[in-house]
Parts: C-alpha cells; structure tokens; sequence
C-alpha cells in the first residue's frame, strides 16, 4: 500500500513521510505543528475536542490553554491561515477545533525518508488583546504593563548568571542542529554499585566521560541538560530515551558502569544508536578518573575519532573537581565546599582552588565574593600564564556582575575573557564569553553588536555540544526584543522557552522565561494571560530555594493584581518582608516602582512620590538609561498632584528640546508624554504638540499599552480644548482594547459623555465599571450626559 499524502489549495501533507509542502517548496513545520495538521486533517469529518487534540499531539492531557492555542497558531500561519480567516482550522466555541478547508486525499507517490527534526520556530503573539488596567482620571497612574520594559534588566541579569555555572539545571529546547560532520551522543549517570563512599562517580564519572568524548570531538550535550531531561521523564526507561531523543535528536547514548577492581578501578562504556547498533569500550586503572579516561578515549576510537591528548595537570586534583562538582549538580554546596577544600592536590594549586571555591559561592548568592575573590586571583596571575584559568575565572566574574545588574563590568570581563582565550580549542568557553557578551550589549541598546556576538556564539556552542548555551541565546534574543519595546516578537521566542523549559522540569530557568512572557503579555494588553502565566509561577513557589526568585514571584503577581484592579490583593503581596531584605538592586528598585504605583492608584500622593523618588534615585547604573522614564512619570504625577511643583520640575530635564530618535525605544512615550502633561499643567499652549508627538511615537513603536497609556492623557487634555474631532480620532485608536482595558474603556466613556451620546454612554459606563476592580471611575462621568445637538451623527474614528 502507497503512503497518501492530503492536498488542499497550494499545499501537500505527507502523514508518513512528516512533510508538508507548499507547490514545490518545503514548509518547515515543528513536530508539534505538524502533529496538530495532521490529526485535524484526518479527523476532518468532525470536530476535534480540545482534550483529545492535547492528547493527541503531546501524548497526555496537563497542557494549557494557552499552549495549544499557540500550537494552533503556529498551524494556521503554516497553512497560511489565521485566527480571523479561519479558512483551514476553525475554532469552536466552547469545544475545540476543526479543519474545514476543502482537502483530497492522493498518492504520494515515492516515499522520501523522514527529515531531521526542525528547530522550534517562533511562535506569534496571540491575535486578541485582553483586560483590564488603569484609571485615567486627573492624575492618570502609570500603567504596570509597562514594566516590562525596564524589567529586562533583572532576566538580563539572571540569564546572564547562568551562563559561567556549568552545573546549572540546564535549559534544553526541540532538537538544536548539530555542527556539520559531527556525531552527537549523550552520556547517562554511571552504575556506579549503590556504594555511599563511591557515589560521587555516578555523577562525577558521567561528566568526565561526556568532556573526554566533547573534547574528542563529538557534540555532546552538557550533564545538567541530560539530568533534566531524566528528572522530567520520570522513571520510566522507555520514557527516558524518548524524552531524550525529543530534546537532542542524538544519534548515540552512552551508557556505562563503574566499579572497583582488586588493583583499581573498571569502566565499561556501551553506546547505543538509534536502530540498535552498539559499540563497547572499557578501561581499567588505578584510579578512578584514569580509567574513565581510558574508557572514554576507547569508546572515541570505536566510533571514529581521534582520543584527544592527555590533559596535563594532577589527576587527584581533577578527581575533586569531579566529585564537587557532581555534589554541586546535587545541590549539596556545603559538600562541594568541603571536598574542595580538603583536597592536597587542588591545595598544591591554590589559585585553581580559589577559583573553584568561587564557583561554589556562585552558586550560594555570594556575588560580594565571588568579584572581590577572583579579582584577586586575576592580580596574582601571571601575565601570560593559564590563558584557560584566566579566560574561566573572567566569564565567572562577568557573571556576577550582569547579576547585579552592572552591565558595562560584565562587558568589559566577557571582551576580556575573549581576549585571553587559547588559540586552540577552549571552544565552549569561546562560546559563553561570546554569549555573555552579547547580553551585555542589549541594556546600552547596541543591538547589531549583540545578534552578532550571539550568533558566533552559537556556532562555538554547537560544536560543543552544549544546548543549554544555544537555548539560552534564544532566550537572550526574547529579552533583547522585549527591550526593544517589541513584546510581540518576543512573545515568539518566550512562550516557546517555557513550553521547553517545563517538560525538562527545569524550574529555575522556566521561572525566568515566564517572567519574561507576563511583561511581554501586559506590553500586549492581553491580561488574562499574563494572569495565568503569573499564577503558573505562584504555584510553584514553595519549590523554589532562590530568595530572588521568590521576589520575582511575588512580583509578577503584584503586578497583574494592579493590572485588573486588584489594589488591596497587590498590597498585601507587597507587603512581604521578604521584598524589603532583596539585595539584588534590579528587584529591589522594580518594587519601589510597582509600590509608587500602588500609591498613586490610591491616591497617596506623598507616598507615591516618595517611593518613586526612592526607585529613582537607586536605578541601575547601567543599561535603564530609557526606562526609567516609566517611573519618573510616577514621580511628576504624584508631585503635582501633591502640590509640590518644584519638585515635580526637577524630576525631568526640561532644557532643550527631546533628540529625535533612530527607532522606537523603551521609555520614550512615557518620557514624551511626561513633557506634554507638565505644560499642560503649566497651561502652556504647546502641550497641544507635545501630546501629538507622544502619540506619533506610540503609533510608531505600535505596542498596545503605549497607545493606551498615551490615549488616556491626551483624550481628556483634547476634550477640555473642545476638540471632539480629535478626541474622537485619538479614541477610535484604542476603542478595539476597551473591552477588556479599563483605561481604554474609560477613554470610551469620557468621549461618549462629551458628545452627549446617552445609549453609547451607557454601555460605556457599564463597561468600565466592570473592568474598574477597586479603581475609581469619576463621579462626573457617572451622571448622565445632555444631549448635543448632532451628537450621534460622527462615528468614532
């Protein structure tokens, strides 16, 4: 029997050979996408419930809403569908999906082999905006789904800390391409006997095996990644290998045992492929990391590569490393600490040794000493001597410093460490000082420079075998358009992370990501996902260890409560004593500004003044240069709503007239909006320009919550010159977001209420009181308008 394939308009899709064509160019579809086409296609006699269309292309039923709603987007735009046409797959209400094209079932003639997995593609932002946020009354609040902006700044920073720690639970995505001509394999956690006083070897062991076998040339990824994919796989073996084969598209896994012998020990190695061929090597010496190396560089030679030279340095003291490190993947610090610091052979080397007990600080939040101890051995190193030490002892230290958010140190160590680097080899190393560097970039806007540096790194890190670094430079390139102020790309890039990231169970890393996704979604006014997105990480905090994290946590939760008006659930979450004891100056400035907001809503003028200037005057050296703008906003608003004017005018530079930029940036509406809202309070007929180029740079940029917020001041400023004309032009903008905005929908309701439209008004009114939480809706606009004469004869817009 020949294999079908299903035809509809210019397209072709091939069940069995996982292909999906349009006229004769190939569609690069993800598996999931493809999987998505597939069963609705040839379920097309009926509709598809959404539990059975879950079940069907994840193989279980605990994936979101917004998970499949993405799958089904990435489907339609494959297809060249989209949510509005719905020319192949409609949705159902209430229910799930169908695919309605016009489809006939052919020959697919010869049966071409399947292809390699594709690259996760982006997925697009969702099409429909939602929710609620701010009053726009007369002093308007700045509204919380602009944090984001500036908020960059701490994932930046928590991104880049993960880059120098090779022990960190590593991020793995869809199957990532492997450098041409090179083998991939994967190496498991040894059998090492069950033995308390060897354990260290099951972990140790299988590190030094799968470097012996990078080093030997074949890409393979780094130990965390494989034991996130195990942890999230469960028990099951069966399950394991096809977890594992999802996240790497390996072609051999390794596994092996250790054990010891009357003169030593013994490692034996088996690799095993896909379709079940099977190569065997062992070693047998006097110590352990001797004879995994032995067993390793055999294994290298029946799989055809060169083994690699020995490495010079005492074998003792690597064997430490080894077992600290692998307490260190077991979250046992102190006994990493320990077995470091008993170590004759690491003692014999104390700048290595400090180095490492650097790493475990790292790992422990020390950023104090890790900066102030490798500066130290940095000054001691001889000129021209160790390039590696140096090169690693660099990259730690940058690491340190983008988590504290000093970008411009982090750049100048990464620059530093890329110029002490070996000529030979050094390649994963290579790669994260070119990946870190490349996150240094974005807070000082040098975007061109960062996708550069990013993508050589990826090249180095391929070849490495190291999918967390690649996955982690996709994340990087999500934070870098959100700090653009393009939260639709990336939305793209964040929401398909944290699918990854919570199959492999890689809690930390997924927490970042969904960070990113809630800024991403209030930049997008879609509030009831960035809801769920924040409940996602609230659910998971009594797993997690990081007292920053649960900052973050809190935070992001604090932030949509404000979001939908939830004034006093945001104030009682902002009132954790753990915020007031955050020593990260990112986290610690973000909640001085969400707590000024919260003043400001409930019109504490003092207070919100006070706790913006306080954000103000503590805002991150580097990189936040634009988005501080966001709160000096808050600070002008809340002082000239207190009466103090003086103040209000020291809060802007108000000399001279604003640059004119290349591009949109982050905090130039704010900043633009800012100066029309202070002349107008000055009664300065220029406000009239200044509200128009606020909104010019909103149009310009195009993200939802600029227009709104800009809308929201500039609406009742035209209203009280008279012009409804224009008014009803600056409302018609925003009026699609007023069903699920409250400042959109109070837009609505000024304009109605001013043109004396009663039924119009009515909804509006309705609208905004149930989008208004514990926001005020004025009094004012409350009672009923009088008719104008002629009111109803211009639709809005």
């Amino acid at each position: 029997m020949r294999p079908i394939e299903y035809r509809f308009g210019d397209f072709r899709l091939a069940p069995a050979s996982r292909e999906l064509w349009r006229g004769d160019a190939a569609v690069v579809a993800p598996r999931r996408v493809f999987d998505c086409l597939a069963y609705l296609i040839e379920h097309r006699d009926r509709a598809v419930g959404r539990d059975e269309l879950v079940a069907a292309v994840w193989g279980r039923v605990d994936v979101s809403d917004v998970q499949l709603g993405q799958i089904v987007v990435r489907a339609r735009r494959a297809v060249d569908d989209d949510g509005v046409a719905q020319q192949a797959i409609r949705t159902i209400q209430g229910f799930g999906y169908r695919w309605v094209a016009d489809t006939e079932i052919g020959d697919a003639g010869r049966p071409e082999p399947v292809p390699a997995a594709a690259p996760p593609e982006a997925v697009p932002a969702a099409a429909a905006p939602t929710a609620a946020d701010r009053p726009a009354g007369a002093v308007a609040p700045l509204r919380q789904r602009h944090r984001g902006r500036w908020l960059v700044l701490a994932l930046l920073a928590v991104v880049l800390a993960g880059a120098a720690l090779l022990w960190r639970a590593r991020m793995a995505p869809e199957p990532l391409p492997a450098v041409a001509g090179a083998a991939t394999a994967l190496v498991l956690p040894l059998d090492a006997g069950g033995r308390s006083s060897e354990g260290w070897v099951r972990l140790g062991g299988m590190d030094l095996v799968a470097d012996r076998l990078r080093t030997g040339g074949l890409a393979v990824p780094t130990s965390e990644s494989v034991l996130a994919v195990l942890q999230a796989a469960g028990d099951d073996r069966k399950a394991q290998a096809q977890a594992l084969q999802r996240a790497f598209g390996i072609r051999w896994i390794v596994r092996g045992t250790a054990s010891r012998t009357e003169t030593g020990w013994r490692f034996v190695l088996s690799a095993e492929a896909a379709d079940g061929a099977v190569v065997s090597a062992e070693g047998q010496r006097e110590d352990a990391v001797a004879a995994a190396r032995a067993a390793a560089d055999t294994l290298l030679a029946a799989l055809g590569h060169a083994p690699p030279a020995d490495a010079t340095g005492d074998d003792s003291a690597q064997e430490a490393w080894r077992r600290a490190r692998a307490a260190l993947l077991a979250n046992q610090n102190a006994m990493a600490r320990e077995i470091l610091s008993q170590s004759a052979a690491l003692a014999r080397t104390p700048l290595e040794l400090r180095y490492r007990l650097a790493q475990v600080d790292y790992r422990e939040g020390k950023l104090d000493e890790v900066d102030s101890g490798l500066t130290a051995v940095l000054a001691e190193l001889a000129p021209g001597s160790d390039a590696l030490l140096r090169t690693r002892v660099l990259i730690t230290r940058a690491g340190s410093r983008a988590r504290r958010g000093d970008f411009a140190a982090a750049l100048t160590d990464y620059d530093a460490a890329l110029a002490a680097l070996p000529a030979e080899g050094a390649v994963l190393e290579r790669g994260q000082a070119l990946s870190g560097r490349g996150s240094s970039l974005i807070p000082g806007h040098r975007y061109a420079d960062a996708l550069a540096a990013m993508g050589e790194a990826r090249v180095h890190l391929a070849a490495a075998g190291d999918s967390f670094g690649m996955a982690r430079i996709d994340a990087n390139l999500g934070m870098l358009e959100l700090y653009r102020g393009r939260p639709a790309a990336a939305l793209e890039y964040l929401a398909t992370a944290t699918e990854h990231l919570q199959a492999l169970g890689a809690l930390h890393e997924w927490q970042i990501a969904v960070t990113g996704l809630v800024q991403a979604r209030l930049a997008l006014l879609q509030y009831a996902e960035a809801r769920a997105a924040a409940d996602q990480g609230w659910a998971v905090r009594e797993r997690m260890t990081d007292p920053g994290q649960l900052i973050d946590i809190t935070l992001n939760r604090a932030q949509v409560l404000l979001a939908a008006g939830d004034l006093r659930g945001a104030e009682r979450l902002l009132a954790d004593p753990l915020i007031d004891r955050a020593v990260n100056p990112v986290l610690a400035t973000r909640a001085l500004a969400l707590q000024a907001d919260l003043a400001l809503q409930a019109g504490r003028w003092d207070s919100a003044a006070r706790l913006a200037e306080r954000a103000l005057a503590t805002w991150p050296a580097s990189g936040a240069d634009g988005e501080r703008d966001f709160v000096a906003l808050i600070a002008q608003r809340a002082l000239l709503a207190a009466g103090h004017g003086d103040r209000a005018a020291a809060v802007f530079d108000r000399t001279g007239a604003p640059p004119a930029p290349v591009e949109p940036m982050p905090g130039q509406v704010p900043g633009r909006l800012a100066r029309a809202e202070w002349r107008q309070a000055q009664g300065d007929a220029a406000a009239a320009a200044e509200f128009r180029a606020a909104l010019q740079l909103a149009e310009r940029g195009g993200v939802p919550a600029d227009l709104a917020l800009v809308a929201a001041s500039y609406v009742p400023y035209l209203l009280d010159q008279g012009d409804l004309d224009g008014a009803r032009a600056v409302a018609g903008r925003v009026a699609p977001w007023a069903a699920r905005d409250f400042d959109c929908a109070l837009v609505q309701l000024r304009l109605f209420h001013a043109l004396g439209q009663g039924e119009a008004w009515a909804a509006a009114l309705r609208q905004a009181l149930d989008l208004a939480g514990q926001r005020p809706v004025p009094d004012g606009l409350r009672v009923p308008p009088p008719p104008v004469a002629g009111s109803g004869a211009s639709p809005i817009g």
